[in-house]
């Protein structure tokens, strides 16, 4: 294992598949997938003994199956690669694929996934878009979600590509870090257009392209925060001290702004001042008093919100 600047990298094959980060994809060996590609006898003859190995050194192994939407029920563009690929003009001529439960969706022999592994289906031959394949690797970060005042859950699953049309990905502190330092020696952006997305110029707004811009402690700085289920982050740069803060969470509270805003004031020396919440002890009959509906006015950020103050036993819960 290789140590550089605070982390340790495997060097080794040993240390490279380690069972306690790697995972073995057996991925679409159908037998109208791989059952029908050139290399269908080397595939069989090499890939099962490499799936016992993974197995004797406790490596999770996942299988996958296209499962894709029948016909009447496909995005336009498959159904024109559909038509292309079986060679027809309209797509009533198209013919069935990998029905499920039919011979060609089965997965060949002799792949066969023992009860321990992880079989997903799947509607497109991506492995990393749309299922929940990321869910089961080991090495990524559960999300959990409050669950009244002192509880957590896993957090509901949200795919970002049927949202808003972009998706979401796993990062690190580290890896945030080098995206400021490629931004700030010009190796990824031209100065001109960093300039810009920055928008410090533009006086009508607080944001530029995607970065929102303000002064603390007399220092420039931009910054982005947001939030999945599960998830939290905030990363903001002080552009011209070249300095930036990070704070990543799998939790889904707000407290990531929260820290990396007295951050901030640390780096710069700045005092921080903020008031810590502080259990009180209020019995249950007192509780009851704060019991019932209300309405948030205009200037909240979801107009006219209502809410419901709900008593529990020793807390209070906010629900909408």
């Amino acid at each position: 294992m290789l140590e550089f600047e605070g982390r340790q990298i495997p060097n080794d094959l040993r240390e490279i598949i380690d069972p306690k980060r790697s995972v073995l994809l057996v991925w679409d060996m159908q037998n109208d997938q791989a059952g029908g590609s050139f290399n269908k006898e080397a595939l069989i003859r090499n890939a099962p003994p490499l799936i016992d190995a993974a197995a004797k050194a406790k490596v999770k192994t996942v299988y996958t199956r296209q499962t894709p939407f029948l016909w009447k029920d496909e995005a336009a563009v498959w159904i024109r690669r559909g038509m292309k690929d079986q060679k027809v003009d309209h797509p009533s001529k198209l013919k069935p694929r990998r029905l499920h439960g039919s011979v060609g969706w089965n997965i060949m022999e002799p792949f066969k996934p023992r009860p321990e592994d992880t079989v997903i289906d799947k509607r497109r031959p991506t492995m990393f878009i749309g299922n929940e394949f990321e869910t089961i690797v080991s090495n990524l970060a559960n999300g959990y979600s409050p669950v009244g005042a002192s509880g957590f859950e896993r957090a509901t699953y949200l795919d970002w590509t049927s949202k808003t049309g972009n998706a979401s990905i796993y990062t690190t502190a580290d890896d945030l870090l080098r995206f400021h330092r490629a931004l700030q020696s010009g190796s990824l952006l031209k100065p001109e257009t960093l300039k810009q997305s920055y928008g410090f110029e533009r006086k009508d707004r607080t944001v530029g392209m995607f970065w929102f811009h303000r002064q603390r402690f007399g220092h420039r700085s931009v910054y982005v925060n947001g939030s999945s289920p599960g998830f939290k982050a905030h990363f903001e740069r002080f552009i011209d001290d070249a300095a930036t803060v990070v704070v990543l969470s799998n939790l889904y509270i707000a407290a990531p702004s929260t820290i990396a805003e007295d951050l901030g004031a640390m780096l710069f020396d700045q005092p921080v001042n903020r008031d810590v919440p502080r259990p009180m002890h209020v019995n249950a009959t007192d509780l009851k008093r704060f019991a019932g509906t209300f309405r948030f006015g205009d200037d909240y950020f979801v107009k006219n919100a209502v809410v419901r103050v709900e008593p529990q036993i020793d807390h209070l819960d906010l629900a909408t």
